[in-house]
């Protein structure tokens, strides 16, 4: 899909200021009037003062423009130039461009202007009618030669980059999306790699007033995540938001630290910090979480030694991540039996060393992770951080479980109470019900993870179709 721009070079009304009464007088375009986008249409204001005001000194200092879209949304105030009156001239001439999509322009737009002088007058004009309509070119916007750039860079490299797209968009968008990863952070260790791959299609196809880094890189995501499901039961992937703000960050290496979600939740600590970032249920948490069916964990970036990832297929986006913490048979007929539910493949605590070991940051500390099947067994199994286990196992509700400075869990995997985990009650059902169901958990993961890469952007949630300001829905 495509987006071209209408270009509005603001003219033609005078404002006169004369004994503080204001009189507004358009000459073109006339009320009413009809633009056909992307046609450029020009309006000039003139701010006319007394002949008393010009000899007191009086001058305006600053002539404003506000835009009304066709759906009553407002936005800023802008403000355009000014040229002082020469001579024995009165008129304070001011313009101002303006640019949004035509695609989401057509309807009645309404615009005013605002005029302050040196003695701090403020003169606001009505409000004027403006109809606007589409011409349909929406060459402009290159989603389309984007996404194919993106795919070249995931197809040729053997898929290896479609976790790592996944895990850009992430924490790209935590705090809210801005095309800027802090590397300082060792949570974000290894991200300088997808950045500099998708840095050409930037340069390419990132402009002002179009498609933006942020925009780009959430592209990414989505496009590497619908790659990744199984060829016949995936869903699609709508790029539908551009113009996402991008930090000032010349290559997307900076920005602000944002806080990031720990290795070492318990359940209340996941849910918590999903609900609080997101605003996601505990459904939504257990979904986005399922984005650990792809990828790998290397302990020279994250501390923990995963180079197997979470499942034992990690190259496949699907619901097998939920088979390894609940028992049954995920092909099978659904069951709601807890002795079968709870005996699933067993999974065992160990310590990884990082604080000696010089090829891990000195940053990151020793990690305990969840190894599966027993100790001394097959050489990098399938591992599960304790964040992932609180999906299936609560280990806070007995204080002596836990150690909140070490991350260490004392109860086991399988075994019954006092020396086993129970399971998560808060988070069971969802792990249940996607477990059986690989179709509700691609689209309940679609869904989230979509959340997550509009994360900021207003008007989400009420799909305006709205563009005073960026970013902007891109029409169907």
């Amino acid at each position: 899909m495509k987006v071209s721009f209408l270009y509005l070079t603001i003219f033609s009304a005078i404002l006169s200021l004369a004994n503080g009464a204001m009189k507004f007088k358009r000459r073109r375009p006339q009320r009413d009037d009809t633009l056909q986008a992307p046609d450029d249409e020009t309006f000039r204001v003139n701010v006319r003062l007394s002949r008393k005001e010009i000899n007191s000194g009086i001058v305006v200092t600053s002539i404003e423009y506000q835009l009304k879209d066709p759906s009553g949304t407002l936005g800023d105030w802008q403000s355009g130039s000014i040229q002082a009156p020469q001579g024995t001239r009165r008129n304070f001439r001011s313009s101002l461009t303006v640019s949004f999509p035509s695609s989401s322009a057509a309807g009645q737009w309404q615009w005013r202007v605002k005029a302050t002088d040196s003695n701090t007058t403020v003169k606001t004009s009505a409000w004027y009618a403006l109809n606007v309509e589409s011409s349909g070119n929406n060459n402009t916007i290159p989603i389309e030669e984007a996404t194919n750039a993106i795919m070249v860079l995931i197809q040729a490299n053997n898929n290896r980059l479609r976790p790592k797209f996944v895990r850009l968009g992430f924490h790209d968008c935590l705090g809210g999306c801005d095309g800027c990863i802090d590397l300082t952070n060792p949570d974000n260790n290894g991200l300088e790699e997808p950045i500099d791959a998708l840095a050409e299609v930037v340069t390419a196809y990132a402009r002002e007033g179009g498609l933006t880094r942020a925009d780009i890189w959430a592209m990414a995501a989505m496009l590497a995540a619908e790659d990744a499901q199984p060829r016949n039961r995936g869903v699609s992937y709508d790029f539908e938001w551009y113009g996402r703000a991008t930090c000032s960050a010349i290559d997307g290496k900076g920005g602000p630290d944002r806080l990031m979600p720990s290795p070492d939740f318990t359940t209340s600590g996941l849910l918590h910090f999903f609900s609080s970032e997101f605003g996601f249920s505990a459904r939504e948490t257990v979904a986005i979480m399922g984005a650990h069916s792809i990828g790998t964990l290397t302990q020279e970036n994250s501390g923990f030694h995963g180079p197997n990832g979470w499942t034992n297929n990690n190259n496949i986006l699907n619901n097998r991540y939920y088979s390894e913490l609940i028992g049954g048979d995920r092909n099978g007929e659904p069951t709601t039996d807890l002795t079968v539910l709870l005996n699933a493949p067993n999974w065992n605590v160990v310590e990884i060393d990082n604080v000696n070991n010089p090829n891990v940051d000195p940053a990151i500390p020793n990690r305990f992770q969840w190894n599966k099947g027993p100790n001394g067994g097959p050489a990098d199994p399938p591992i599960m951080t304790n964040s992932d286990m609180a999906l299936a196992r609560d280990f806070e509700s007995n204080p002596n479980h836990f150690n909140y400075q070490t991350g260490q869990v004392t109860c086991r995997f399988r075994s019954q109470a006092p020396n086993g985990c129970p399971h998560a009650t808060a988070t069971w059902d969802h792990m249940v019900e996607f477990k059986f169901d690989d179709a509700s958990f691609l689209s309940t993961f679609r869904d989230v993870f979509m959340k997550v890469l509009h994360h900021g952007i207003a008007g989400v949630e009420d799909n305006v179709n709205s563009c005073v300001n960026p970013p902007c829905l891109i029409p169907s």
